[in-house]
């Protein structure tokens, strides 16, 4: 990810083929094309993941509960560990790469850490012999947008101009928003769980505010 950002600097790619949150962006706004912002703040809505044999973690109902459990997450990820951070954990590992941040947590070195919520119905995560679940009922909410990116090479530019503004009528017409419904990226099941974070934004506030969301 931080790796992407800096080919895009140098030009030495034209663009990336995934979102990046504008927090990370916004410093080389002289260097890269930005995108309007395609997934709103208040948008990314993520589950705390555990181990099904931690009850610890299982029985958080609160942002107190919540700060009492050790978390693992990757300080690139900027908007993850910042949220972290604001909602007052301080118990947060640094760790690198997904594999090791779930085998962690599967083993009880650690007891949660954040993710989209998995698409089907059981909601959860599995990686190799690991099963993650989410702590029902909770969720929290990523502060920040997410962005595409291209570079500010003569390609890169005109591929900028053509695409971001093509981009833009689906976010002006609601179509983007309800794509992300349908994906699953806005999950309808866990829609009546409560944001831990005291300024997050739940589902009908979002959908009531669509038109103006971008």
């Amino acid at each position: 990810y931080a790796n992407g950002i800096e080919q895009l600097r140098q030009s030495t790619i034209t663009c990336l083929a995934t979102t990046c949150w504008e927090s990370d962006l916004i410093a080389y706004a002289e260097e890269i094309c930005i995108s309007p912002p395609m997934i709103a703040d208040g948008l990314s809505i993520v589950g705390i993941y555990t181990a099904a044999h931690n009850q610890h973690a299982l029985n958080c109902k609160s942002l107190d509960d919540f700060q009492q459990l050790r978390l693992v997450s990757n300080r690139d990820w900027s908007a993850d560990w910042n949220t972290l951070k604001q909602l007052g954990i301080d118990n947060c590992l640094d760790v690198k790469t997904w594999r090791q941040m779930v085998y962690m947590v599967s083993s009880s070195e650690v007891d949660a850490l954040l993710a989209p919520f998995a698409t089907h119905h059981e909601l959860t995560i599995e990686l190799d012999d690991c099963q993650l679940i989410p702590v029902p009922g909770l969720r929290i909410g990523l502060t920040g947008s997410r962005h595409f990116a291209c570079g500010k090479s003569p390609q890169a530019t005109a591929l900028a101009k053509a695409i971001f503004a093509e981009l833009k009528c689906y976010l002006d017409d609601g179509s983007f928003v309800r794509a992300l419904e349908q994906c699953g990226f806005i999950n309808t099941l866990t829609s009546s769980w409560t944001i831990l974070n005291p300024s997050g934004i739940d589902d009908k506030e979002v959908k009531a505010e669509k038109p103006s969301a971008f």
